[in-house]
């Protein structure tokens, strides 16, 4: 998927919503950087390239376009980052055991992390599929 394609696909299915817009000013802000700055895209960055304050209903429903299947121009992902701020990519896997049981094992300690909550971190990254057009 290249970005103009991804362009058509938000116009063809979110027309004029505030969604659609916010999805417009991200991609925009894809196309300008260079790929380094895109390989971890925070909550800020994505508010920033928005226009907006902070997270809103409209950015999420934005980036629920972006990460679709249809659009598939975002990925999805988060880091843990424990006391010493070291920082781990979390597979899938061990985002699933997070959200479902509220429990973390260290991958160095092997010893539960105590207020998992607080020390993992969503970001998003160009799609593969992207990725290949940049």
């Amino acid at each position: 998927m290249n970005l103009e394609n991804a362009r058509n696909e938000v116009v063809a299915g979110w027309g004029g919503t505030q969604a659609a817009k916010l999805c417009m000013r991200i991609l925009d802000y894809i196309a300008e950087a260079n790929f380094q700055e895109l390989r971890m895209l925070t909550f800020r960055q994505l508010c920033n390239a928005s226009k907006l304050d902070a997270v809103n209903e409209d950015l999420i429903a934005a980036l629920a376009i972006l990460t679709s299947e249809k659009v598939d121009v975002l990925k999805s992902g988060a880091l843990f980052v424990d006391i010493d701020e070291t920082e781990y990519e979390l597979s899938s896997e061990e985002l699933r055991q997070i959200q479902l049981y509220g429990t973390f094992i260290h991958p160095d300690t092997g010893e539960a992390v105590d207020e998992i909550e607080a020390r993992v971190f969503p970001f998003f990254a160009p799609s593969d599929k992207l990725a290949l057009s940049l």
